[in-house]
């Protein structure tokens, strides 16, 4: 059957409905349409994706009575001064949700937390991701505070004298942030959990790797959501890496954040990537602020 160009049906063709020959997908023209129901080979239903990433009202075509569904909700903002990695927002997918064509469903789409605070909640009609949990802080230069709950528990603080957990994860949406390590003079903060798997706790050489990511190839290619933030940490130490990608081993690249680390200037965390739920970075030292959750 040959491929056309000028409109008509775009999606993937459900293989378990298909009356005639091998499952297939394209574009199709009006006229294809015609002859292959005609002559029985069109198939009876057929899959279409639709990402949302903007906050909305979505009503369902004719016809259709039930969505699959992926929903992420924002990343916590990584902790500042000392500060554990963000949670990732948590995670829902699932199959065959009941609506009513022409009726109206609200879609939110959450905000990416600020440093030391948690994302915001994603939600399509009833069903409702949780913001991924802020990173722990330091407040006092000797006080740190724990990671904070959420869709995946922000990571632990620190601060050479004492250190903090991290927050616990949503049952079903994502893993709890690792805690975070004190040592005489330094200090180093645990990695915000994941959809994919705990955060790391900290360690005497290192700051805690956030947990790891979930993929999905629904935006048209293969993204990485919901990865924890990397931990914060004091200068020669090393720095953990956010849960995306993975680079090396269970350590993930910096699309989902990565710690700062003890310059002078005590730059900013780095921030998740917009629409991907990834906790932002843990920041450093001397007020290192920690990054903004996606």
């Amino acid at each position: 059957m040959p491929l056309g160009f000028n409109g008509g049906v775009i999606g993937l063709v459900n293989a378990s409905t298909r009356t005639g020959g091998a499952p297939v997908s394209g574009m199709w023209s009006l006229s294809e349409v015609i002859i292959n129901k005609m002559g029985g080979l069109w198939p009876e239903s057929y899959t279409v994706t639709q990402v949302l990433t903007t906050s909305q009202t979505w009503i369902p075509p004719s016809g259709v009575n039930s969505v699959d569904y992926f929903i992420v909700a924002a990343g916590g903002g990584g902790g500042s001064n000392w500060g554990g990695g963000g949670g990732g927002g948590g995670v829902l997918i699932g199959t065959s949700f009941p609506v009513t064509p022409s009726q109206s469903y609200t879609a939110t789409i959450g905000a990416g937390g600020n440093a030391n605070a948690n994302g915001s909640n994603s939600s399509f009609s009833s069903l409702t991701a949780i913001g991924g949990g802020g990173g722990g802080y330091n407040t006092s230069g000797t006080t740190s505070v724990a990671g904070m709950a959420g869709g995946s528990g922000g990571g632990g603080g620190s601060s050479p004298s004492n250190f903090s957990g991290g927050g616990a994860g949503t049952p079903g949406q994502g893993f709890a942030g690792g805690a975070g390590f004190a040592l005489p003079g330094s200090a180093v903060a645990g990695g915000g959990g994941g959809a994919g798997s705990v955060g790391v706790a900290a360690s005497p050489t290192s700051s805690g790797n956030g947990g790891l990511a979930i993929y999905s190839s629904m935006s048209g290619s293969n993204t990485s959501y919901a990865g924890g933030g990397g931990g914060g940490v004091a200068a020669p130490l090393s720095i953990g890496y956010g849960g995306g990608t993975p680079v090396l081993a269970n350590k993930g690249g910096a699309t989902d954040g990565t710690s700062a680390s003890n310059p002078s200037t005590a730059p900013a965390a780095s921030a998740a990537n917009n629409n991907t739920g990834g906790g932002g970075g843990g920041g450093g030292t001397n007020g290192g602020v920690g990054g903004t959750g996606g």
